[in-house]
Formats: structure tokens, sequence, C-alpha cells
């Protein structure tokens, strides 16, 4: 891809803006639900993480659909839904690993297509504390890879206090 949308999860102070500019980008109307990118607080930790399309090497959503209704945009390398092909299966939210698609409350998959067609993704021209980045793979730096895999390594392991796994929002099955 040209572009990737990248986070640093140490500037984000949760305020909400990244999905509802990219509700009101996408269908017009500020609503979390039809955001195409979620906040997860992890509250105890005092931290926010934002989920969103990582636009995988090997998309696992784009393998399973039985529909074919995704696909890779030849352009810009974006995993797209096709909404007319789609048979409300769910199995492509099942298959990603990031929990990045979601159901609007009408029932249809939605996923990140990156703002197709603007200069940047909405998300990340109205984030008011630059946690969320547009930029070129090579300015990606392996330290901020590193730094968001760790941290979310770090929270998929129980405290000392906890019994069981902490259940993160790419592991839930949704009915």
């Amino acid at each position: 891809m040209e572009k990737y949308l990248s986070v640093e999860i140490s500037k984000c102070t949760n305020c909400g803006r990244c999905a509802l500019w990219c509700s009101f980008t996408k269908v017009g109307e500020c609503g979390p639900a039809y955001a195409r990118i979620k906040l997860y607080t992890i509250v105890k930790e005092g931290i926010t993480i934002p989920i969103f399309c990582n636009h995988c090497d090997t998309p696992y959503c784009m393998v399973v659909c039985p529909a074919k209704a995704l696909h890779r945009d030849p352009e810009t390398g974006a995993v797209l839904h096709n909404d007319e092909r789609c048979i409300g299966c769910r199995t492509c939210i099942l298959a990603c690993p990031f929990g990045a698609i979601s159901l609007q409350p009408d029932g249809k998959v939605i996923k990140c297509d990156l703002c197709k067609g603007l200069p940047e993704p909405a998300c990340v021209a109205h984030c008011p504390q630059n946690a969320l980045i547009w930029e070129k793979p090579e300015l990606l730096s392996r330290s901020k890879q590193r730094a968001y895999s760790q941290k979310l390594i770090e929270l998929s392991q129980p405290s000392s206090e906890e019994k069981g796994p902490v259940t993160l929002p790419w592991q839930v099955i949704h009915p």
C-alpha cells in the first residue's frame, strides 16, 4: 500500500472524534455505530485502543468470504467490502484477527476503506491529539510497531488478581 494507518496509543485521549467523523463521512450522521473505527477503552489501565482495519497482506476476511464480497483495491491496496455481493453470513467478522469488521444497526457489514477518494482518512484528519497517523510504510517505524504489539500482548495477559484470560475486542464472537 502507498500509505498506512497507524496509532500512537499513548496519545489517544478517548475523545471519540475519530469515530464520529468516520460515521459522519460515511453516512452523514454522527453515530459510533456507523463508524468503521472503534474505540476500546481499558479503564483499569487508563488507555484507549483505536481498532481499525489493517488491510492485511493476507486478509483472512477476504479469504473466507464465500460471496467474494471483499476484494483488494488494485490502486490503493486497501481491502474493500462490496455491500451488494455480501450475503450477510458474518464470516469476515469472525475471521478478522483485529475485530475491525462490524455491523451497522441495520445488520450490514462495515469496515474501513481508508476513506477512499479523500486525501487522508477522516479519522486522521480530525484527531486533535495526532494519535492516528497516515504515513508511508518506510516512515512507519519498527519501534512504533513493536510498542503497539507489546502493549497488546501485555493487555492480553491476565494480571495476578485475575483468574481467567482477558478478552480483547477481536476475540469476542458476535452473534
